[in-house]
């Protein structure tokens, strides 16, 4: 039997935890090398978003405030994240910065590989999308938030990105989460008392982050509740009002909607075609301009497609199923 063959045998056969963190340490790996392949071709000084959190985790070691660290960096934009994005990020501190970014989006990918498959191997085409790409590029905590929905362990993330978070939440809620963060706060306002202060005055400073419902077309998701029974719908019209940058890597999380191998690999196009789309129309423009012009490429090609998703389902609850239900 041909290598080729012996592969496609195995992904036959149901995915056992072995075989999960076999094939979630893969992924790490592809992930962690493609990020360090990206810059290592970029300009010099060329950053992720975690290199936010990696400035702030170094000061908060030395003692110093990370909303200051991060402010006197040389960064275009304050640290939007709450405190708790930072603690988290204190490990990686013992790398210097590009291999903490490149092992931090190995550790969101073999997690997130690891809560998908956890009935079927399918959901391992998400890895193949613009949403997955430009995530692993941009260094996002989204993969994390994306598995909370799955494993409510990892939910105890959801503090690090509210927002995003919220949406997940109400997916799949769970006092996991709710009882784990809020001793990850608890803990970050030990750490450092002010954090709360520092950060409201970053978000403030953030007026072109705002709702998908605020934008041209967003109430349309709102037909998401015509479903309403079904816990991907939810997922869909709670975004609605979720304040974000409504950029690809923030649809990572749509991924939860899809039911079969043809809907994924569907939606893993229609992101990767909103990738060139965002970078066509943003490019050379500010970056409130930028998520404005990308608007409508990110409607019609990822929201409205994941909403006929969902209005092609009945209006009846889909349990504790999630990813792999069909």
């Amino acid at each position: 039997m041909s290598l080729s063959q012996n592969i496609f045998s195995w992904f036959r056969s149901p995915p056992t935890r072995n075989r999960r963190i076999a094939v979630a340490l893969g992924v790490a790996c592809l992930s962690a090398a493609y990020v360090a392949l990206v810059y290592s071709v970029q300009p010099p000084g060329t950053a992720a978003d975690f290199d936010q959190w990696w400035i702030g985790a170094h000061a908060l070691r030395q003692g110093k405030d990370p909303y200051l660290a991060v402010a006197g960096s040389g960064w275009s934009w304050p640290l939007f994240y709450p405190l708790p994005a930072v603690l988290c990020a204190v490990p990686f501190t013992v790398l210097p910065l590009p291999a903490a970014r490149s092992a931090f989006v190995a550790l969101g990918a073999f997690v997130l590989a690891y809560a998908v498959t956890w009935r079927v191997w399918w959901p391992l085409v998400l890895f193949t999308s613009g949403a997955w790409l430009a995530t692993a590029v941009a260094a996002q905590w989204t993969p994390f938030l994306v598995a909370g929905a799955l494993l409510p362990v990892v939910g105890v993330l959801y503090v690090v990105k509210p927002n995003i978070a919220l949406a997940s939440w109400i997916y799949r809620p769970s006092w996991i989460p709710v009882v784990g963060g809020l001793v990850l706060v608890g803990l970050s306002f030990i750490v450092w008392p002010s954090w709360g202060v520092a950060w409201w005055a970053a978000i403030k400073q953030s007026p072109y982050v705002v709702a998908p419902i605020m934008r041209p077309g967003g109430f349309l998701l709102l037909l998401a509740l015509l479903r309403w029974r079904r816990q991907e719908a939810r997922l869909l019209a709670s975004i609605a009002f979720v304040p974000h940058t409504i950029l690809p890597q923030e649809a990572l999380i749509l991924f939860l909607v899809p039911a079969s191998y043809r809907e994924t690999a569907a939606l893993s196009l229609l992101t990767s075609a909103a990738v060139g789309v965002a970078f066509w129309v943003g490019e050379g423009r500010s970056y409130g301009d930028m998520l404005a012009r990308a608007w409508p490429g990110m409607l019609i090609l990822v929201y409205l497609p994941v909403l006929w998703m969902v209005l092609r389902r009945p209006n009846e609850g889909s349990g504790s199923d999630p990813v792999g239900r069909a």
